[in-house]
């Protein structure tokens, strides 16, 4: 009779671990579904990038201004030179005309400047979205990607590298400050992207190994203490990704907003993909703690 209940017990647990496993399965599954192609849901993302209003060239203090424009400034000079050599037979006259060749430098720098801005708008995207494996991007207002980086197991969100890439003359706008930062964390997003991977294949992997022992009626201590293993494995992998991908994401969006806000760029964190790694975490540990709850009941 108490073997029967036990059995009976064990069943149970067996079931709602599977169950709870299928949870988590699904959970990483959005998280590896997102920004892997232009199909992919727009709403599935780690951090958004928006650059709607990027950059704002007009924030640009004196010293970074002159600096996007330096050749322009140099023959600007040039020129007031010439000019107050020129009129050095007349001082009045001298001033009068280097102060119009002044404000005439100070027009040019402005729309200079103003150019420099259209131009980068027009190369730039509306926004980036970072997901696992990649980023995609999107234009003002779109519904779906325009385009997307090919999926990568060493990818490492690199927004100055994309800048550059997308428009040379960024160099020029962005600031020296929080590069670093806004370069992203390459070690990290690796080691995140692997621990992702060990945890799937080890919660799936014991959801099979606990399929087989209620379809098939394997069982025993040793199979217990297999499936209480590789949920352990999964656990620590899941909580370890997910809390490496928080701690990658959650400093880079504030660093945009930091570095990057005063010249129009905003960004923000995708709520959905960090409550699916989150809600992974939680059904890991559920499924854990029912696989050990069963290996205590078989051994007593």
């Amino acid at each position: 009779m108490r073997v029967h209940a036990r059995n009976k017990l064990d069943f149970i647990f067996s079931v709602v671990s599977l169950s709870i496993s299928i949870g988590t399965l699904i959970c990483l599954a959005i998280v590896f579904a997102g920004c892997t192609s232009s199909s992919s849901p727009s709403n599935l993302y780690f951090m958004k990038v928006n650059l709607t209003e990027f950059p704002k060239l007009g924030n640009l203090d004196l010293r970074r201004s002159v600096n996007v424009i330096r050749s322009d400034i140099s023959d600007i000079s040039g020129t007031v030179t010439s000019e107050a050599t020129k009129v050095g037979e007349s001082a009045a006259d001298g001033v009068t005309q280097a102060s119009a060749t002044v404000q005439a430098a100070v027009g040019q720098v402005s729309s200079k400047v103003e150019s420099i801005s259209n131009e980068l708008k027009v190369k730039l995207p509306g926004y980036y979205s970072v997901g696992l494996w990649g980023y995609c991007q999107g234009e003002k207002g779109g519904a779906h990607y325009s385009n997307c980086s090919k999926p990568s197991t060493s990818f490492s969100f690199d927004l100055v590298d994309i800048f550059r890439s997308a428009a040379p003359e960024m160099d020029n706008v962005l600031p020296s400050e929080g590069n670093k930062i806004l370069s992203g964390y390459h070690n990290l997003a690796k080691w995140s992207i692997s621990t992702y991977m060990v945890g799937f294949i080890a919660t799936a992997s014991a959801f099979v190994l606990g399929s087989m022992t209620i379809l098939c009626s394997l069982g025993g201590k040793w199979c217990q203490i297999l499936l209480v293993l590789l949920s352990t494995v999964a656990t620590i992998c899941i909580i370890a990704a997910s809390g490496l991908i928080t701690g990658i994401y959650l400093p880079t969006t504030g660093a945009v907003q930091t570095v990057l806000g005063s010249l129009g760029a905003h960004a923000s964190i995708g709520a959905r993909m960090f409550t699916a790694t989150w809600l992974a975490v939680g059904f890991s540990v559920l499924t854990w703690l029912a696989w050990l709850i069963i290996l205590v009941c078989c051994c007593i």
